[in-house]
């Protein structure tokens, strides 16, 4: 069983792509509502709220969990692994939504650390500004590619409007004045867009009606899927291809109702949530 744990709704996005990679895996998912957003929480919450999560998850039975938070892949995963999962549960995996992006950015593996010569290319990354502050991701990916001109441009306030269910019309306008924003520091044509905030894919259509026509929005579930069932498959002792019935089960820290209208309204889809205690 594959756990997937976000701050709130946005990780959604990445389980519908996961369950659609491995519809025989049975999946749980919990969303950190009553703690959301995270993109301005400090980095010893989102490392207390994540090792709390990721527990949360291993004791509904998962032996693998995916952190579907870039803020929190992007700053906390790394020390959660090296020092609470190898302490606490070190025969479990935790894995995050970071690393499949920089590889699809850059066309080089995790494993290889040396810069090699790549296309040069300008990407823009939208995300909250915790993930832009830390620059993790123009870290590794300069590490890995220096061809690769990256681009940030924070969002603050783009993922609390999501959680809070704004009307399309704020929404929209929130998008508008980020992309803005980022062609205003941005002189380059942009060859391709990462929307680095799972709450992100939610809005998706509206990014793209305000970025040229030939700018490439990379999906990020839809990478994070194909990387997670080539990494399982290569992993046979984990036994997830061969167990469960594609079975799914939802949780949240926060109102089971407002998360439920959230999956429906962004999804279309009718989940019923459990309280987390």
């Amino acid at each position: 069983m594959i756990g997937v744990y976000d701050s709130g709704s946005g990780g959604l996005t990445v389980l519908r792509a996961l369950r659609r990679a491995l519809p025989q895996v049975d999946f749980v998912y919990f969303g950190d509502h009553a703690f959301a957003p995270y993109g301005e929480k400090d980095l010893g919450n989102l490392y207390d709220r994540g090792c709390h999560s990721v527990d949360f998850l291993f004791r509904q039975g998962c032996s693998l969990v995916v952190v579907a938070c870039n803020t929190s892949a992007a700053t906390v995963l790394r020390p959660i692994q090296q020092n609470w999962l190898a302490e606490r549960h070190p025969d479990k995996r935790v894995l995050g939504v970071f690393v499949p992006l920089i590889e699809q950015i850059t066309g080089v593996a995790w494993s290889q650390k040396k810069p090699r010569p790549a296309p040069r290319k300008t990407v823009a990354v939208f995300a909250t500004a915790r993930t832009v502050s830390c620059n993790a991701l123009g870290e590794e990916v300069f590490r890995r590619a220096r061809g690769v001109h990256l681009v940030p441009q924070s969002c603050p306030a783009l993922a609390a409007a999501i959680e809070d269910d704004a009307c399309p019309d704020v929404l929209d306008s929130l998008v508008a004045t980020y992309v803005r924003r980022l062609q205003r520091q941005c002189r380059d044509n942009l060859d391709e867009v990462v929307l680095g905030c799972t709450h992100y894919p939610l809005v998706s259509e509206m990014f793209r009606r305000h970025l040229t026509a030939n700018t490439v929005v990379l999906s990020q579930p839809d990478i994070v899927a194909h990387s997670l069932e080539n990494y399982i498959r290569r992993n046979t002792t984990l036994g997830l291809v061969s167990e469960g019935k594609g079975e799914l089960t939802c949780f949240t820290s926060g109102d089971p109702r407002r998360a439920h209208r959230a999956a429906r309204r962004f999804l279309g889809q009718d989940l019923s949530f459990g309280q987390a205690a």
